[in-house]
């Protein structure tokens, strides 16, 4: 499932992203700390950059662009269940403020995003162990 998780490339493959590229790259990794990935549908694009990169358990990144947010920082860990037969995968993600009047609205999209996420990378990774 790390596979799946952190190589922002691959997304625009099974997820409905058209763009999902790797402007920058990481310092160890091409998708490790310091990678800015450019994510989206046209016109709507976001610039993420990546925090944290710890294989195969631990991604974590903050939204440079795009989105009308300040702060925002996501965490998607990794964990291995019954003997690596399966894995528990946990995303979460934070911000300190948005526009005045937006909070709500955008708190319900954000959260609707990354459950969505969360249900495709599943998807994809039966879709691959078959």
């Amino acid at each position: 499932m790390w596979e799946i998780v952190s190589n922002h490339a691959d997304y625009r493959r099974w997820t409905p992203l058209r763009v999902s590229e790797l402007e920058v790259q990481g310092v160890d990794h091409p998708n490790g700390v310091g990678a800015v990935r450019k994510l989206g549908v046209r016109p709507s694009l976001t610039r993420e950059r990546v925090l944290e990169f710890e294989p195969p358990v631990h991604l974590a990144y903050t939204i440079d662009s795009g989105l009308p947010v300040r702060g925002y920082r996501a965490d998607c860990d990794l964990r291995e269940l019954t003997g690596g037969r399966a894995t528990l995968l946990l995303y979460s993600a934070s911000w300190e403020s948005t526009p005045p009047g937006l909070g709500l609205v955008l708190g319900w999209l954000l959260r609707a995003m990354l459950m969505s996420f969360a249900v495709l990378i599943d998807r994809e990774a039966v879709r691959r162990a078959s």
